[in-house]
């Protein structure tokens, strides 16, 4: 797993042209702030899965800030952002948005007002450019449980990506290691064997 993100991630060299440097500068340079361990690519993706929901332009400086403060690898939490792209963005706050209504109905303050999928691009339109669109009683109502859900699903999503992943870097650092122990009892017995037959020769 550690190759396969060392593939994904952003070089340091790509990475000190653009404004993460002009940001932080020279603290950049600290060794894990770009370790490739477990702990620090699991807690860097989920850093980043959850700075993809925030409704907000500056997603990919939020993930590296906390990882930075957290000290685990910021090229990987900043590229884990896009797994909000045009493709994902849509379904994703509508799925949140849905979680904040639930939440709402369930605290006792059900929306009266409750939009379809269609209605999300408008929504973060008004979010990201206000003066831009129309508020009225209707998005007023449907803005408190948008916001709330986008947090509730930011942090849910982020704790199951870091348990997922951190049982699969075991199972597969689990796995390296007895396919390397198999391999070193093979390669020993073969070496006794050619030693035993070279004795009876």
């Amino acid at each position: 797993m550690k190759k396969t993100f060392k593939k994904w991630a952003p070089t340091k060299e790509r990475m000190q042209q653009g404004w993460l440097y002009r940001w932080f500068g020279n603290r950049l340079n600290h060794p894990s702030l770009w370790a490739f361990n477990r702990r620090s690519v699991v807690l860097a993706v989920s850093f980043g899965v959850f700075s993809a929901f925030m409704p907000i332009p500056a997603q990919m400086p939020l993930a590296a800030v906390l990882a930075y403060i957290c000290r685990v690898n910021v090229p990987i939490a900043i590229a884990s952002v896009w797994v909000s792209n045009p493709f994902t963005t849509i379904p994703m706050f509508y799925a949140a948005y849905r979680v904040g209504t639930l939440s709402y109905t369930l605290a006792g303050s059900e929306p009266e007002h409750i939009l379809g999928i269609v209605d999300i691009g408008y929504l973060l339109g008004c979010i990201f450019h206000p003066m831009s669109c129309h508020v009225d009683a209707g998005f007023t109502d449907v803005i408190g449980p948008f916001l709330v859900g986008l947090i509730l699903t930011g942090i849910i999503a982020s704790i199951a990506t870091y348990y997922i992943l951190n049982y699969i870097w075991l199972r597969q650092s689990k796995s390296a290691w007895f396919q390397r122990k198999m391999k070193r009892g093979i390669a020993a017995a073969k070496q006794k064997l050619h030693k035993d037959e070279a004795d009876k020769e």
